[in-house]
């Protein structure tokens, strides 16, 4: 009898899903979903947990009723796990893979919900307080897989990006330059309790200065991306944004090679650089 109420209450379980929501179609304003595992394979995924509860225990009733038992089990293996959504509108996403059969999305960390709050903090602080952030692109994969049914990949840019110098703008190398530069000059002139910056003296042709700030005006403080320069439908940002962008980018940096790899600068801590090639 046992055996024939689990079955009984399988079939439960993947009617409920269906009926409270299958992922088949985009959900739409949901901050959570669940997903269903039977032995850990996906039955499929339910807006609300509560809905499900409450589903199996008026269903559940009727199953005691009509079996004549007083308790109906739920089928060993059986798995509710909460799945972290920011948002669930994936129309975007569906236009772009239908029209060009990929769709690359590009996303911060930092994102934020309509009050404010990171969506994906760690729980964590690091040395100076903040958030430690983690977990984006984890969850636009689950989003995506389970709205869209669309095999979806995510990569976080990290210690490759960083390592990355021949991909470097020399933009970015020259000011990095600059600013070392000045760094050094301050301390040349006994100044210290500053931070170097970089003012933008012109856009067309872009040049750029070095500055100096108060180092207790900025440490610690973020400065975020102006509301303006993501567009209207929040897909995509602006041509302001753009064209303050593109510069920083320009230009490429000649690295050297030696025997495949990139040969940068030497040093020798007891008499100094021995060679420097860019």
């Amino acid at each position: 009898m046992k055996k024939v109420l689990t079955i009984i209450m399988l079939v439960l379980f993947s009617c409920a899903i269906v009926v409270l929501g299958y992922t088949k179609k985009p959900i739409i304003q949901t901050n959570f979903l669940y997903r269903v595992y039977l032995d850990d394979l996906v039955l499929g995924t339910i807006k609300s947990k509560s809905d499900l509860e409450h589903f199996i225990n008026e269903s559940g009733e009727e199953i005691k009723a009509q079996y004549g038992v007083d308790a109906v089990y739920a089928p060993t293996g059986l798995d509710i796990r909460k799945v972290l959504t920011y948002h669930s509108e994936v129309d975007d996403v569906k236009k772009v893979y239908d029209n060009l059969g990929y769709c690359y999305i590009v996303v911060s960390e930092g994102i934020v919900d309509e009050n404010g709050e990171y969506c994906f903090a760690a729980g964590g602080k690091d040395a100076f307080g903040n958030a430690q952030l983690s977990g984006v692109g984890e969850a636009l994969k689950q989003i995506i897989e389970t709205n869209l049914d669309i095999k979806t990949r995510c990569n976080t840019l990290g210690t490759a990006q960083r390592a990355a110098m021949h991909f470097a703008a020399k933009t970015d190398a020259d000011e990095a330059y600059m600013v070392g530069a000045a760094a050094i000059e301050y301390v040349k002139a006994d100044k210290s309790g500053l931070m170097v910056t970089i003012k933008r003296d012109s856009n067309d042709p872009y040049q750029s200065s070095a500055g100096e700030i108060a180092l207790n005006e900025v440490a610690n403080a973020t400065k975020l991306l102006p509301k303006g320069w993501i567009n209207e439908g929040h897909n995509y940002v602006t041509q302001e944004f753009i064209d303050y962008a593109r510069p920083l980018i320009a230009g490429e940096v000649a690295i050297p090679m030696k025997d495949g790899l990139p040969d940068y600068v030497h040093i020798d801590f007891e008499k100094g650089i021995q060679k420097t090639r860019l």
